[in-house]
């Protein structure tokens, strides 16, 4: 049943993603995209935020609980991954600012592209 599944789970989480995104960028224009880019605190407190706090927050919350290695682990990949593939649709509901979502996701997951967090459940 997980040889049916997982491929079913992995596909269906790449269509939510992608539409997600697709949604998100037929409502922006460049304008607002670049706006966002452009302006240097935004970015140094998303950077800052995102891959400074918030891993060391978890670090703290796992060392001051004394988690179970396993609990601990999965609270640090938590912590170093600060976007959600709904925060779009969060966004908009809040009547947010796209194109500041657009530039923080764009950070959030560049991070990612050359760094393996993740285990691959293969190995």
């Amino acid at each position: 049943m997980n040889e049916t599944l997982m491929p079913m789970l992995k596909l269906s989480m790449l269509v939510f993603m992608a539409g997600n995104l697709l949604d998100m960028g037929l409502k922006l224009d460049a304008a607002s995209v670049f706006k966002g880019l452009l302006n240097p605190r935004f970015v140094a407190l998303t950077v800052l935020w995102g891959f400074v706090v918030g891993p060391a927050l978890a670090y703290a919350i796992a060392r001051l609980l004394a988690l179970n290695p396993h609990h601990a682990n999965g609270l640090m990949l938590m912590g170093m991954a600060p976007s959600a593939p709904f925060l779009p649709m969060i966004v908009a509901r809040a009547k947010g600012d796209l194109g500041s979502t657009a530039v923080f996701m764009l950070l959030a997951t560049r991070r990612l592209d050359g760094v393996r967090i993740v285990p691959d459940e293969r190995r």
